[in-house]
């Protein structure tokens, strides 16, 4: 599973982002005149006191737990066990009590539900041993299972056969591995590791885009998802089947009939070795001198999951994007699905020109665009359980964001309709990496809770009852947090706040607020952080001005609520506000909005803003981030103004409006501590300005809680325990090897300015919600890696995750 790649040139990028010559110079005007600045606003020293005459208004009216305005809740299939890395779930064979969960580690569970409907766990198999991880490779390890068609059958020669594939060793390096195993005589809960019988073993040459889904078709034989070895393009292993067993479908005769259905491979890849299996004689490129004739379909990047209709016999396959478009493909014999000539519909201009067309062209069932949000579909199955009947006939699929869909299908299966959000899982994690089915078509959803631990779930769907139903308010006139419909006055209880370094919003003026619970204060815990009660509320509200030349006209955006449950996570939603800035109403899915602007100088401009839905807020309001990310000691410790001209600390102003204690807020004032700086406090050192403004940026995702990249934004530690200074750049693209993370006075193997400094939507970072470049970070960032000298700090080592895996596992 991906993330999203690099900026494919460094100079192409910075010709983009207006960097050639001079470009540093011009980032900080851009900085200083393009977008205005925000405009202080004096903060309230304490709540207004109310006169004989007031009318007291009405309280906020907001839910105190999250409902649902779905139609499917997520609910743990197998109660409190969690596993390391779920990547699939399989019955097994025809047993309807015992489920197999596939772990990344190299183990498979078999789980159990008695009658009182209790789980228990036993191992099924164990290729721990021989099954390779490495650091945030998330493609590595064991990533498919099979059990053979006759496995429970009793009189069968293939009782209690399976098939694994695994990225393991051998003589020439790591090798992508199809393995036969038996279980041990007279049982079929345990598998015999010993009876290994290695039918693929293609050599991996990059340890990423492997695939590995395995599906026997109703013809019997064995089908083997293979990825493209995530070359950088132009990929040479793309639209090649004469070499190597890569990018496609495979179709062997695992049981070696013979005759007019199968015979012998003609060839062998060129690097890699194969055994124990035949080719059927009826596959689309037999008798092509030049072919691997295991080749069934072609055209394909990452095929991660794939499933047959059980009643219509078709073969569904998902194929995760790269730059532009997540697709779902109906694969049949001697598809061409395009990569890397194309990404969905959509041409990879990168593809070399002379390369060889194969097959059948096959453009996507259906395609969506990929972003920072939609990123990495994963495939599924055409629902045919009992449970939900309005499912029927569906093909429901998730993205490794969260969501799960049901995508209609017309014309017996050949054409995609409507595609419906059905369910989203309640905590992303990592994100969902595999569906499966037991034997009578019921789902199960796998997250990958933290990447190489054993904290993985599996899920399944319920109906979501009468009593979930949504109760946040359709407006926000409805929620009683202000008390006008303009938004300028606040609900008494609302107390306004300022942080040190704001996350950059495309140039938006931003208000933010708090408001406790009733009775209840943000008391200091013992750790020296702030512990905020549940019931307590955030508030922040976007303006933009849409004519620069006028930073004080603004027009309102989008107001954001966010609400502490009970249970410590956080949830809310979006107001999106009308053109005319009168009305509001709830946003539930991510919306887009292109806005006429007039520039610096006069000029029509547009701008792209975008209305996060309710599910994007829990992207960065995650586990790994606290949940509450800007109300922190290192962002509130600050002076503030206030009426009359006088300043003071934001602590004591909390504390007069009863936000905090008079006593913890003297002690968190006290408190040693480095507060975050801002990107223009020219007082503030150069390395604290820019690590200040990753942190507020970047940590979200960069931290080792989070994600696969290997440095951590956090403002923590020293720069040499980050990674971030000569720490390496995975997918380092054009350019190049020297690429690092940050490389002192070389800008254009540094990643982290290349990639924030690009104009190119699906290469920037920070990629969430932003469509405009933070010209004057570029600028502060470049100023720091130009200062830094060439040995200022050494990488740490990358570890291993086969290494520490028993740390994680026990």
């Amino acid at each position: 599973m991906d993330q999203p790649e690099p900026l494919q040139g460094a100079k192409r990028a910075w010709r983009r982002a207006g960097l050639a010559a001079g470009g540093i110079i011009a980032l900080a005007a851009l900085a200083l005149t393009a977008l205005p600045s925000r405009i202080p606003q004096p903060l309230r020293i304490a709540p207004p006191a109310p006169s004989a005459n007031s009318v007291r208004p009405a309280p906020i009216r907001l839910p105190a737990t999250p409902g649902h305005f779905l139609p499917f809740v997520c609910e743990p299939a197998f109660g409190e066990h969690k596993f390391w890395d779920p990547l699939f779930v399989a019955p097994l064979g025809e047993d309807r009590t015992t489920l197999l969960v596939v772990e990344r580690s190299g183990t498979v569970q078999a789980i159990r539900r008695n009658d009182q409907g209790d789980f228990s766990r036993s191992a099924f198999l164990n290729l721990e041993s021989q099954t390779v991880l490495t650091a945030f490779r998330a493609g590595e390890g064991l990533l498919g299972l099979a059990l053979h068609p006759e496995f429970s059958r009793q009189t069968s020669p293939h009782r209690g056969e399976v098939f694994a594939f695994y990225v393991g060793r051998s003589e020439q390096g790591l090798v992508c591995r199809l393995s036969r195993f038996r279980t041990f005589p007279g049982q079929l809960d345990r598998v015999d590791p010993a009876t290994e019988e290695i039918l693929i073993d293609q050599l991996d040459h990059h340890q990423a885009h492997n695939a590995g889904s395995l599906a026997f078709g109703p013809d019997g034989f064995l089908y083997v998802a293979v990825g493209d070895d995530a070359n950088d393009g132009p990929n040479s292993h793309a639209q090649q089947i004469g070499r190597d067993l890569f990018s496609g479908v495979l179709r062997i005769d695992v049981d070696r009939r013979g005759g007019t259905i199968s015979h012998a491979p003609p060839r062998q890849p060129a690097t890699g070795k194969t055994a124990g299996y035949l080719i059927p004689s009826d596959n689309p490129f037999v008798g092509e001198p030049d072919a691997l004739e295991e080749f069934y379909a072609i055209g394909l990047r990452n095929p991660w999951r794939m499933s047959f209709d059980r009643k219509s016999g078709k073969l569904y396959v998902s194929d995760p994007g790269d730059k532009s478009r997540e697709e779902i493909n109906l694969v049949e014999k001697g598809s061409n699905c395009g990569w890397g000539d194309w990404e969905g519909t959509l041409e990879n201009r990168t593809a070399p020109a002379s390369s060889a067309r194969r097959g059948i062209p096959t453009p996507p069932l259906f395609e969506y665009t990929r972003d920072f949000a939609h990123r990495c579909v994963i495939g599924g199955y055409v629902y045919r359980g009992p449970s939900f009947p309005e499912l029927q006939g569906q093909y429901v699929y998730a993205d490794q964001s969260g969501r799960i869909y049901a995508l209609e299908l017309l014309d017996e299966g050949t054409r995609a309709g409507e595609n419906r959000l059905i369910a989203m899982l309640p905590e992303p994690g990592i994100g969902i990496s595999s569906l499966g089915e037991d034997v009578d078509g019921e789902l199960y959803f796998c997250l990958i809770g933290k990447l190489a631990s054993e904290t993985g779930s599996v899920y399944r769907l319920r109906k979501t009852a009468p009593t979930e139903r949504d109760a946040m308010p359709p407006t926000l006139a409805d929620t009683g947090l202000f008390l006008d419909e303009s938004a300028s006055t606040p609900h008494p209880r609302l107390t306004p706040f300022e942080v040190n370094t704001p996350l950059w919003s495309d140039g938006a003026d931003k208000r933010r607020w708090i408001a406790p619970p009733p009775d209840k204060q943000v008391t200091l815990k013992e750790d020296g952080q702030l512990d905020i009660p549940a019931g307590a509320v955030f508030v922040k509200h976007f303006a933009l001005a849409t004519d620069r030349r006028r930073p004080e006209q603004l027009r309102p955006l989008e107001t954001r609520v966010l609400i502490c449950s009970p249970g410590g996570d956080v949830f809310g939603a979006s107001y999106r506000w009308s053109a005319d800035g009168h009305e509001t109403r709830i946003v539930n899915f991510n919306e887009e909005e292109v806005i006429e602007c007039v520039d610096g100088q006069g000029r029509p401009a547009q701008q792209t803003w975008m209305y996060p839905g309710r599910f994007e807020c829990l992207l960065c309001h995650n586990d790994a981030s606290g949940h509450i990310l800007g109300f922190s000691l290192k962002q509130l410790d600050r002076d503030v103004p206030c009426p009359g001209g006088e300043s003071l600390h934001q602590f004591e102003v909390l504390s007069l409006n009863g936000v905090i204690s008079p006593a913890d807020a003297a002690l968190a004032r006290s408190t040693p501590r480095q507060p975050l700086a801002p990107l223009h406090d020219a007082t503030a050192s150069l390395e604290d300005r820019v690590r200040s403004y990753l942190h507020v940026n970047c940590s979200v995702c960069h931290n080792p809680e989070r994600q696969f990249a290997a440095f951590d934004a956090r403002f923590l530690h020293p720069i040499p325990y980050t990674g971030i200074v000569n720490g390496p750049a995975y997918h380092a693209g054009p350019p190049g090897p020297n690429t690092r993370i940050i490389r002192p006075g070389d800008l254009e193997h540094s990643m982290i300015y290349l990639r924030m400094s690009s104009s190119v939507p699906e290469s920037r970072m920070p990629p969430l919600g932003s469509t405009v470049v933070d010209a004057q970070a570029a600028a502060v960032i470049a100023e720091w890696i130009q200062s830094l000298p060439p040995d200022r700090t050494a990488a740490p080592p990358v570890t291993h995750v086969e290494e520490v895996r028993d740390n994680f596992r026990r």
